[in-house]
């Protein structure tokens, strides 16, 4: 068992980076560009939660 507190400080960083990445794409593209950007992301994130439950 990991701490959770942890496990957030490893993402934490990657947050960040994607913070900066949909500010950039809301400049560029606007609200649709920064809808589709979060939708992508929580794509990605169910994906990872479910390669995640696989490897247990």
């Amino acid at each position: 068992m990991r701490c959770p507190f942890l496990a957030l400080l490893s993402v934490l960083p990657s947050l960040l980076v994607m913070l900066v990445v949909l500010a950039f794409v809301g400049l560029f593209f606007g609200w649709f560009g920064v809808a589709c950007a979060v939708l992508l992301l929580i794509g990605l994130v169910v994906v990872e939660r479910q390669k995640a439950k696989g490897r247990q």
